[in-house]
């Protein structure tokens, strides 16, 4: 369970996390997190959190962003709003990282989520060779509400229905609880 103060890193990415309000300290209003990322790269998958307004603060360095299709950088001291139900996407601009506070209301499950994505708690990390879309998938799976990801076009959403089940089936991956 996510604690205030709780420290995470992803080990494919190298970005990491720390829990500054969780769901069980906010009684479910919010969760807020920093997040310090590693230097510009791919863009994270375009996302949706359905019922939560998630509120990002540059604290160090720029983010890239995309939301509900518009592009802008956001710099130190500037907060990006995502609506609930906004399809966005960001990644660090520069080739320093980028340091984050990211705030989701209401809390729901996301600590739980994210715990699972940075390597806290009860979890399992596809091996590197997966690509990182299938990877999300898989951590992301059973968080529906919290989280959904837009994969681009019917072959890429084609080949994750036939590989998915693939890796489970060799081992690569196991089933998650919902």
């Amino acid at each position: 369970m996510a604690s205030p103060g709780q420290c995470l890193r992803d080990p494919a990415t190298d970005a990491r996390l720390r829990f500054l309000e969780t769901a069980a300290s906010t009684e479910g209003r919010f969760i807020e997190v920093e997040l310090d990322g590693p230097p510009a790269g791919r863009p994270v998958r375009s996302i949706v959190h359905n019922e939560q307004l998630e509120l990002i603060t540059v604290m160090a360095g720029e983010l890239a962003t995309i939301v509900a299709g518009r592009q802008a950088v956001a710099r130190t001291g500037e907060t990006v709003v995502v609506p609930a139900a906004t399809p966005h996407t960001v990644r660090a601009q520069t080739g320093q990282g980028v340091k984050l506070r990211v705030r989701f209301t209401p809390a729901l499950r996301s600590d739980q989520l994210l715990e699972r994505m940075y390597g806290g708690g009860d979890r399992y990390r596809p091996p590197p060779f997966v690509p990182a879309a299938l990877r999300s998938l898989i951590e992301s799976r059973g968080y529906r509400q919290e989280i959904h990801y837009f994969w681009p076009g019917k072959i890429t959403r084609a080949a994750a229905a036939l590989l998915l089940p693939v890796a489970f089936a060799v081992g690569v991956c196991r089933r998650l609880p919902r």
